[in-house]
């Protein structure tokens, strides 16, 4: 049965390409109105129709104000809705902004309102300035709003090219671990191998979550990262044991650091699980579950193995560094072993 706001991953129908939302400052840097709405409306009919919105707006905001100061500062409010106009809409749908709220101040605001002739000789200097200012504001705003943009689109190639590159360097690693595996007989060091392999592994997932799509917030995606790891991990743990692995993660994004360490520790447990917990008769099957309860998250990991031990195997890392890791995670470790199986629960704060 599936929990509310959980996904869960079959990983014979696993083929998982997410996209993590991008921060709002990324959206809001990359917002341009007219390249939303160019497969719908022309591009200078979506200039002119979110001017039409900035400067309603704009006099929206200048009847409020009137409300309590009439007339106060009545050139005051159109900067502000200009410079939005041009940030979001270009220039054209600034300099549309500018012109129309200009001469709306002009026609009701300053006396005389209902004209554009002028009560005090002075006010057309006055709206010469203001109106020479507003220009300024058009131009610096576009120049920014294109300055931004070229920064925004040469940090996401650069992100891809080092992605590119990392993603290779963790291939070639692994590559090397698999092709060194097949050419020793000693059991123990080929153990060694899928270990460090897995634990490569493990990062690498983690890289190719966080940076998928040139995003790289301090986040990972937790279904996306942990789906990835456990369809790895299946890969490589069924030519030890044919042991299957099913994955249930709540949608949670975590901070990279605790993320990854949570992957080593799904790598450490279901590798234990795999060599140890599964004997020739019995068909193995390790589950993986992070959930968020209240104000904790807890990441469940167990197998319907034969139990486990209550004391460590010489020479073997076992509950020493699965605790080390929990520690580093920030999580509480539980254990439970029987004939029926072991689980693991690591419980951390939310």
């Amino acid at each position: 049965m599936r929990c509310r706001n959980e996904r869960r991953f079959a990983l014979s129908e696993l083929n998982l390409a997410p996209v993590r939302p991008a921060s709002v400052r990324n959206q809001l840097v990359k917002l341009d109105i007219v390249d939303r709405l160019h497969p719908l409306i022309p591009p200078l009919l979506a200039q002119l129709l979110f001017a039409v919105l900035c400067s309603i707006s704009a006099v929206v905001v200048r009847s409020l104000i009137d409300m309590v100061a009439p007339g106060a500062g009545p050139f005051g409010m159109i900067m502000p809705f200009v410079l939005v106009a041009t940030l979001f809409g270009r220039w054209q749908s600034g300099l549309a902004t500018h012109l129309f709220l200009v001469l709306h101040t002009w026609y009701y605001i300053l006396p005389i309102a209902g004209s554009f002739a002028f009560d005090n000789p002075n006010d057309g200097p006055r709206i010469a300035v203001n109106f020479f200012s507003g220009l300024a504001i058009v131009g610096l705003g576009e120049l920014f709003r294109r300055s931004v943009r070229a920064a925004v689109e040469d940090r996401e190639m650069l992100i891809r090219e080092i992605d590119h590159r990392v993603a290779n360097n963790f291939a070639s690693i692994l590559s090397m671990l698999r092709l060194q595996r097949s050419r020793v007989d000693d059991a123990s060091v080929r153990d060694a191998l899928d270990t460090a392999s897995g634990r490569v592994e493990s990062y690498a997932r983690a890289h190719q979550s966080l940076y998928r799509d040139g995003a790289s917030d301090e986040r990972v995606d937790m279904p996306s990262y942990l789906g990835d790891l456990c369809a790895a991990l299946e890969s490589v743990l069924s030519e030890v044991s044919g042991a299957a692995i099913r994955c249930w993660i709540d949608d949670i994004a975590l901070p990279r650091d605790q993320a990854v360490t949570l992957g080593l520790i799904v790598n450490e447990v279901a590798t234990n699980s795999a060599k140890h917990a599964f004997g020739q008769s019995r068909e193995g099957l390790i589950s993986v579950k992070l959930d968020h309860r209240d104000s904790q998250i807890v990441l469940s990991v167990s197998d319907n193995g034969s139990g486990m031990a209550q004391t460590e195997r010489p020479g073997g890392l076992g509950m020493s560094l699965i605790t080390a890791l929990a520690k580093q995670a920030g999580a509480e470790v539980e254990r439970d072993s029987g004939p029926e199986g072991t689980s693991f629960r690591f419980v951390m704060e939310g």
